[in-house]
């Protein structure tokens, strides 16, 4: 697809996959507007894709609780004595750990408690898969200075949410704008331009309206 500033110069777009590599299973992705030899502006998008949830969270809300949560150092498999030590210490009484290390606490007992544990992190857990897998949003979009207000901001996201529809994915915008920043100003333009669409997500005890940008057939598939 061709993109031009608003006084008519070609832009550039470059994507850059996977830019930041062994991340707990995000990618992150960034497209590049060049002008020229300079680079305008880029945005980034981070997410976590189905196949690395599958491949680094096998063990579901426990690799969750470790990676994510700091809270679990699990190196012994789940089910095991030696895990329901580890996980006691994370999330039961001192007490509990003891009786487990002098053997005073059958295992199923233990493993008991360790179910109690998931089912009280159950509902975050729901909550990080729902936020971030295959959940593309946008991480931080620049403009450098003396390219401001030409209409880069709008073509990176168009361009972005391109690429990720090609994907079958939507690419949401950040819920972290600050008033009155360039990031506000870019979502009025493209409203005025384009469809925008929100889809409600759950965060804590609060929904939350995602806004992503909804492109016609004919723009998603320009050459």
């Amino acid at each position: 697809m061709r993109y031009a500033t608003k006084q008519g110069e070609p832009i550039v777009m470059e994507r850059l996959e996977d830019t930041e590599p062994h991340n707990r299973g995000w990618v992150v992705h960034s497209v590049d507007a060049w002008i020229g030899r300079s680079r305008a502006g880029y945005l980034k998008i981070s997410y976590i894709p189905r196949e690395n949830l599958k491949a680094l969270y096998k063990h579901g809300i426990w690799d969750w609780l470790r990676k994510i949560k700091g809270r679990v150092g699990m190196s012994f498999g789940v089910g095991t004595l030696e895990f329901a030590k580890q996980a006691a210490l994370g999330f039961c009484s001192y007490d509990t750990y003891l009786k487990l290390e002098r053997g005073e606490m059958p295992i199923d007992e233990a493993l008991e408690l360790l179910e109690a544990v998931e089912r009280r992190h159950q509902r975050s857990y729901r909550e990080f898969l729902g936020w971030f897998v295959d959940k593309p949003v946008v991480d931080f979009v620049g403009v450098e200075e003396e390219w401001r207000r030409r209409g880069i901001g709008t073509a990176l996201y168009i361009e972005a949410t391109r690429w990720m529809n090609e994907r079958n994915l939507r690419l949401y915008g950040s819920t972290c704008v600050v008033p009155g920043g360039g990031a506000e100003e870019t979502w009025r333009a493209l409203s005025k331009a384009y469809s925008v669409a929100h889809h409600m997500g759950h965060w804590g005890r609060n929904r939350v309206p995602r806004r992503y940008l909804e492109l016609s057939e004919a723009l998603r598939e320009a050459a």
